[in-house]
């Protein structure tokens, strides 16, 4: 397993070999920077360890299988999962182009790829990922004496502007299946959880991370204020009736000390997803659905753009609101109306 760690505004890189733990510095005080040093690290120890065999074919699909069979059959797979992941693509999309040889990848070829993968609605940083794993691919093929130089400029191709499809990947639960889900006997343990999923309309981490300190009252009404994970914005949502039990103060500063970390929040979406299929809904229902549904019930009941804005915390390049309220008592109305 590989991690990065901070020391004195400097990133380290860590990871264990051999049951031993090896550290080295980046070198650099950016997370974003160390990242990408990150994956080149992931990637020349994957190679190192696991090296590739001796292979008849130099067709690019032929390369790209006989790497991944490689990696995925180590113990320590888990370390390289996303690097696995990319290569699959890589290797999927070759092997319906069997006629395409290592020296016959042409930046006409990588631009092909990318177009593909835009078609297969993938996020603009998952291509942007997959565009770089194929650099170290054809420099590793530079190394095998598999091509003479990789004269592809990925640097400039990484840099087009990459669409994102317009689709709904997460559909908004109703209301009725939302009161299924709190109800139901195996949600016990995660239902407060999913309420304030649902009529809070915050992400999944900022949940799991709530403090006791960040539900307040401000002009009479009891809100929770808390600046967000992702965005790093304050946002105040009004509480909704049905979860006032966060007005009684937990003994513990965190209203759940249990889904503090990511793994135990998959734990909260592995039990979701049992109910989801047992009652076979639509697949993509998930926990980030109840956020769907909050923004999707409040356009409903007719709530300005702007507000539903403030109230969810998104960033915007063309409006300055994304960091205001809105009106607390007309957002608490709104919020009663759920």
């Amino acid at each position: 397993m590989s991690s990065i760690y901070k020391k004195r505004n400097v990133w380290y890189y860590a990871i264990y070999l051999n049951g031993h733990q090896k550290s080295l510095s980046l070198g650099v005080s950016n997370k974003n920077h160390a990242q990408k040093l990150k994956a080149d690290l992931d990637y020349k120890y994957a190679r190192e360890k696991f090296g590739l065999r001796n292979i008849e074919s130099v067709r690019i699909s032929a390369y790209l299988l006989d790497f991944l069979r490689t990696i995925s059959a180590t113990k320590s797979a888990a370390s390289y999962k996303r690097i696995k992941s990319y290569i699959h693509n890589l290797t999927a999309y070759f092997q319906d182009r069997p006629e395409i040889w290592i020296h016959d990848i042409t930046a006409s070829t990588v631009k092909d790829f990318i177009l593909s993968r835009i078609s297969a609605d993938r996020s603009p940083k998952t291509i942007r990922e997959e565009i770089d794993i194929f650099r170290r691919i054809l420099d590793e093929a530079v190394t095998d004496n598999y091509l003479e130089k990789n004269t592809i400029d990925f640097k400039t191709l990484k840099s087009r502007h990459i669409p994102r499809k317009e689709t709904n990947h997460y559909p908004p639960f109703t209301k009725a299946q939302a009161q299924v889900i709190f109800d139901h006997p195996s949600m016990s343990k995660y239902a407060d959880y999913f309420k304030i999923l649902y009529y809070t309309g915050m992400r999944t981490i900022d949940v799991g991370r709530l403090r006791s300190g960040e539900v307040v009252t401000l002009n009479k009404i009891p809100c929770i204020a808390k600046i967000t994970a992702k965005e790093k914005v304050p946002v105040t949502v009004p509480l909704h009736k049905n979860i006032s039990f966060l007005l009684r103060r937990p003994a513990d500063p965190w209203y759940f000390p249990d889904l503090i970390t990511e793994s135990n929040r998959h734990q909260a979406y592995k039990a979701l997803k049992t109910v989801t299929i047992a009652k076979k809904w639509d697949s993509r229902l998930c926990q980030h659905s109840f956020r769907h549904a909050f923004s999707q019930r409040l356009l409903e009941l007719n709530m300005t753009d702007q507000a539903r804005q403030a109230l969810l915390g998104h960033l915007s390049s063309v409006s300055t609101q994304a960091y205001s309220h809105p009106d607390l008592a007309l957002a608490k109305t709104f919020i009663d109306k759920l």
